[in-house]
């Protein structure tokens, strides 16, 4: 396939697909693109690694009320939620894990993001400016909700996985999968593997279930104002984007493997 990264050229993409069990039992596909291993499902842990259970939070009123006197960057034990879209445990997108719940409680330990650098596209540009300390190495590394020897991805593994895949614009496409997704599905073609799922969201009003046509997930990447970072794909077109939300609405999760 033709790959855009400024300059266009031709890349054969070869997935490498592997499997992953977390603590429940559950077994995942995983899928190694590039230098990169990466989950090719959502997760739908009930539980962290060390066996303690992650609270669920089924009833509107309960998970609307974890945004009550609640900060943008809350990370405490009283926002950690999961829940499943629709309420429905059988559904094939995974579990929505709120920000506190994904990070397991742990700030971020990688360096911050401005406002005016990680909004809409402007993320992946800025990235490129990025000094060399930014990198994520060894204990850095957020496990967050992940199973033993993965990780909550950052946003510059994000933006490694997008470059590999050329660039904001087009990348998406090579991500999602080719089925279910709402009409156009713009370049969809899944060739990564990848396979993203439109897995909608819980937002913090009323806690309503919408968007089952987009896909997002929290990454380890705070903002400056240590609220959390987002990256998502839409049906509507084949770019990647970044952007700022609230602690407490529930979101899919990806992990990448430990290196």
């Amino acid at each position: 396939p033709l790959l855009g990264d400024g300059t266009w050229k031709e890349k054969v993409l070869k997935p490498t697909y592997g499997t992953l069990t977390d603590i429940d039992g559950n077994v995942y596909k995983t899928v190694k693109i590039g230098g990169q291993e990466w989950m090719a499902e959502n997760l739908r842990t009930t539980r962290y690694a060390d066996g303690t259970p992650i609270p669920f939070v089924q009833s509107a009123t309960k998970f609307d009320a974890l945004n009550e006197n609640r900060e943008s960057d809350d990370l405490s034990d009283y926002s950690k939620a999961y829940c499943w879209y629709n309420n429905d445990v059988n559904n094939k997108f995974g579990a929505l894990y709120t920000w506190s719940a994904t990070m397991n409680g742990t700030n971020t330990k990688t360096r911050k993001v401005s406002n005016t650098d990680w909004y809409g596209e402007e993320w992946y540009e800025t990235l490129y400016n990025w000094e060399a300390n930014t990198k994520i190495e060894g204990n850095n590394y957020v496990q967050g909700v992940c199973p033993t020897g993965w990780h909550i991805p950052s946003l510059e593994e994000w933006k490694v996985l997008v470059d590999y895949l050329g660039g904001v614009e087009i990348a998406g496409g090579f991500l999602k999968s080719t089925s279910d997704w709402n009409y156009p599905n713009e370049g969809a073609s899944n060739l990564s593997g990848f396979n993203a799922l439109p897995a909608g969201m819980r937002h913090y009003v009323e806690a309503r279930f919408e968007d089952l046509g987009s896909a997002t997930w929290f990454v380890s990447t705070a903002n400056d104002s240590n609220g959390p970072i987002s990256i998502s794909l839409s049906s509507k077109h084949s770019k990647v984007n970044a952007s700022g939300w609230y602690s407490w609405v529930g979101y899919s999760c990806r992990c990448i493997k430990d290196k």
